[in-house]
C-alpha cells in the first residue's frame, strides 16, 4: 500500500511540478526575450556601437539566466508544496473509504482542508451513515421476522404435538375396537355353540 502511495505522489507530483515548470520557463523565455528586444532597441536607440550593445545585451542574458534559473527552482519547490497539499488529504480519504469498504462502517473520516476533498469526504460521511442506517433497519426487520418465524413453528410443533397425539389414539382406540370386536365374536361364538 505504501509503494501505491508513493506512486499516486508521485505521479501527482510530477504533473504539477511539470505543469509548473511548464509554465515558468515560457514566462521566463518569454519576459528575456522581450525585454533583450526591448533593451537593445534602446541601446540601438542612443547610437551605441553594436559591439557594445552586444556585450551589454549578452551580460542581460547571463544576469536573466540566472534568475529565470532561481524561478524555476522556486517554482519547483511550490509545486512540490502544492502537489503534498494535495495528495496527502486524498490519499487520507482514500485510506479511510477503503477501511469503510472493509465493513467498518464506524470509522469517521476525517480530512482537514477547505477545498472540494473536505465536501467528498463529507460526502463519504454521509453515504457511511445512511449505510450504518440502512443496515441497523435490516438487522431490526430481520430480527422481528425471526422472532414471527419462530412464534409460527413453534405454533406448527403444537399442532403436530396435537395431530401426532390424535392419531396414536386413534390408533389405540382402532386397536381396542378390534380387541373388542373379536371378543364380541367369541362371545357370539360361544352362545351360539351353548344353545
Amino acid at each position: 500500500m505504501e509503494e501505491y502511495d508513493n506512486n499516486i505522489q508521485s505521479t501527482i507530483t510530477v504533473k504539477i511540478l511539470m505543469s509548473f515548470f511548464l509554465v515558468v520557463a515560457l514566462l521566463i523565455c518569454f519576459i528575456t526575450w522581450s525585454t533583450q528586444t526591448i533593451l537593445r532597441h534602446i541601446l540601438i536607440g542612443y547610437n551605441l556601437d553594436r559591439v557594445l550593445v552586444s556585450m551589454i545585451t549578452s551580460q542581460f542574458i547571463v544576469q536573466i539566466s540566472a534568475i529565470t534559473l532561481s524561478g524555476i527552482v522556486i517554482a519547483l519547490l511550490m509545486a512540490l508544496l502544492i502537489s503534498r497539499s494535495i495528495t496527502t488529504p486524498i490519499l487520507r480519504l482514500r485510506d479511510q473509504v477503503l477501511e469503510i469498504s472493509e465493513g467498518n462502517l464506524n470509522m469517521n473520516i476525517d480530512v482537514e482542508s477547505d477545498d472540494e476533498i473536505t465536501e467528498l469526504a463529507r460526502a463519504f460521511e454521509s453515504m457511511t451513515q445512511k449505510l450504518r442506517q440502512h443496515i441497523e433497519t435490516m438487522e431490526q426487520q430481520i430480527e422481528e421476522r425471526t422472532k414471527s418465524l419462530q412464534e409460527k413453528i413453534n405454533e406448527l410443533e403444537m399442532y403436530k404435538k396435537l395431530t401426532v397425539g390424535r392419531e396414536l389414539k386413534m390408533i389405540e382406540l382402532k386397536k381396542h375396537i378390534q380387541e373388542l370386536e373379536e371378543r364380541l365374536k367369541e362371545v357370539i361364538k360361544e352362545d351360539v355353540y351353548n344353545t
